[in-house]
């Protein structure tokens, strides 16, 4: 598209299509549009001073750092291996391909498994595709490599909101996630800007991919690593809620009716 259109013409059709797909978002009739537990200062004190969101928080800090790398340095990567530039570009698509395959699939395995567990897993596994980065290899590989990467990499976006509400289901679940979100805010920002200086300044990536290993090691550390039972004593949004417990006013999905044009 982009060689038989200029840029603006594929914007312009993105903007369209999302146009054309928020049109599909409704709210289930019934549902309640306003919640009767508002938030208060000392509310949000006592969120911040939970354990098990203070390790969330530095998690997900963590892995936003370097969690964006390889899409934004996977085409320069390429190159330097000695891959055509019109190949590298196809490794994108085939990262994107698997980020699809990964939300799909791991979703019923982790739900099985342990969402919590699972999204620790993920990350330490994507700390040993950085290893494996390093390694200048062909097309081939590299390719496998976008697709192990992508798979992951779908699976931790689509399993972090869950684990959010395992830990703090509720009313105040939406204003709980927001917060922990403002933990991704820095990273994408600093990680892939200092991925590119070290690789110029120390002329290779081996030293910054050991550091972004390390980095999502620990992610996974913080994410997998269960919150000490606390004795709270209000019922609030702050306590960890028992595996297979519904949340209140959740009773199952219905397929939302699209109307006719």
């Amino acid at each position: 598209m982009v060689r038989a259109q200029s840029w603006g013409g594929v914007r312009h059709r993105l903007v369209r299509l999302g146009f054309v797909a928020s049109n599909w978002i409704r709210r289930p009739p019934g549902l309640p549009t306003t919640f009767l537990s508002p938030w208060s200062d000392g509310s949000l004190r006592k969120l911040a001073r939970e354990p098990s969101f203070r390790r969330l928080y530095v998690a997900g800090f963590l892995s936003s750092l370097v969690l964006l790398v390889p899409i934004v340095h996977m085409l320069p990567h390429a190159v330097r291996a000695g891959v055509a530039p019109r190949d590298a570009a196809s490794l994108i698509s085939i990262l994107g391909f698997g980020s699809l395959a990964g939300r799909l699939m791991l979703g019923h395995a982790a739900d099985r498994l342990g969402r919590q567990q699972v999204l620790g897993a993920l990350h330490v596994a994507l700390g040993l595709l950085f290893l494996t980065w390093t390694v200048k290899v062909g097309f081939i590989t590299l390719a496998l490599f976008a697709f192990a990467y992508g798979v992951c990499y779908g699976a931790t976006i689509a399993l972090r909101p869950a684990v959010i509400a395992d830990h703090f289901s509720g009313p105040n679940l939406g204003t709980v996630t927001g917060l922990h979100y403002t933990s991704s805010v820095l990273g994408p920002l600093v990680g892939p800007a200092a991925f590119g200086y070290s690789v110029d300044f120390w002329n290779s990536d081996l030293i910054a991919s050991c550091a972004a290993a390390v980095c999502l090691v620990a992610a996974g550390y913080f994410f997998a690593a269960k919150p000490p039972q606390l004795r709270l004593r209000r019922v609030g949004i702050c306590q960890p809620q028992r595996r297979g417990r519904k949340m209140r006013g959740f009773t199952g999905f219905r397929p939302l009716a699209v109307p006719a044009a």
